[in-house]
């Protein structure tokens, strides 16, 4: 296929190049269906998490009132990077290590590739992205969903409370408060699959708008038209790292943009999400991410701090 994809535009109509093009990339996505359909899936044994469910119910339980509460169940330790490296340099080389591997989505795309595994790779690769997903199953089985079930047995959490957390957001503009709020009072509702359509494009805006603050160019000016660049491209940006801090980095790549991750933000924008999908744990930690950034914009130590330069032209 890909040497149809050499011959010029102008002789493909001619030569019948288009329709062999689409005739290879169906016989691609019916054999990605059937190695699907060969692949065998393997239990991995049960892990207890008896004393880090209780351990995570009493660190939100009881507090003076609910700001408190919340500012306590936001405070979960948010995965790390240097923890999830760790993790990857202790682990034992397998003979896997000398292969690149090919990651197929549900319906037989082809939707990653990587490389085989070399000392002194930098970057997120396959390893990593297990080791994240391992961290991210224990977070939102141990210590979020049993935290959410204790606050909302204690609390009453309306729609006005998260609006009025966003209304002093600076991260929030006033026009996306309804947006915003709405996404956040749905997650306590387990509403996830809702919450994160709603959530997503703001996590997309937040970023945006945090490196326009920056002084950072987020857009391509092609023609004379001027469009937005996406939220994988901005994150690639060598300033984000920077600004967002090594972690927070880190997480909002592995969770909404990585190709082998879960991707959040090309599922819910290009509508692949199915409802499986729309409620896994990735979408809870997501959620849980966003609600964290935006409450603790309200403490003396943000997550992110504004610095807000002259206006971009």
């Amino acid at each position: 296929m890909e040497r149809y994809r050499l011959i010029p535009k102008k002789f493909r109509e001619e030569m019948g190049v288009n329709s062999k093009i689409e005739s290879a990339l169906k016989l691609i996505r019916k054999h990605g269906m059937l190695s699907l359909e060969d692949m065998h899936t393997y239990q991995t044994p049960a892990v207890d998490i008896e004393n880090l469910v209780d351990n995570s119910i009493e660190h939100v339980k009881g507090k003076s009132d609910l700001q408190q509460a919340l500012l306590y169940f936001v405070n979960f330790k948010m995965i790390e990077l240097n923890e999830i490296l760790d993790q990857d340099e202790e682990r034992k080389f397998r003979i896997s290590d000398l292969f690149g591997s090919i990651h197929i989505s549900g319906d037989g795309r082809v939707i990653g590739r990587t490389k085989p595994k070399v000392e002194g790779d930098e970057g997120i690769n396959e390893e990593i992205m297990r080791s994240f997903d391992i961290s991210l199953k224990l977070i939102v089985a141990g210590q979020i969903i049993p935290a959410i079930n204790q606050l909302n047995k204690e609390y009453n959490l309306p729609h006005k409370f998260f609006s009025e957390l966003c209304c002093h957001s600076k991260l929030i503009p006033q026009e996306r408060i309804e947006l915003t709020s709405r996404g956040l009072y749905l997650g306590f509702e387990f509403r996830f699959a809702e919450a994160i359509h709603l959530i997503s494009p703001q996590v997309e805006f937040l970023v945006r708008n945090v490196l326009k603050r920056a002084g950072i160019i987020t857009s391509i000016n092609e023609g004379g038209v001027e469009n937005e660049i996406g939220l994988s491209s901005l994150l690639d940006k060598p300033q984000s790292a920077e600004i967002f801090g090594e972690d927070l980095h880190f997480n909002l790549r592995a969770i909404f943009t990585d190709p082998i991750g879960a991707n959040l933000r090309n599922y819910v924008a290009y509508g692949l999400l199915d409802d499986n999908a729309a409620n896994s744990d990735a979408v809870v930690y997501a959620w849980w991410l966003y609600l964290r950034i935006i409450v603790m914009s309200l403490t003396p130590m943000p997550m992110i701090n504004l610095v807000i330069t002259q206006d971009i032209i």
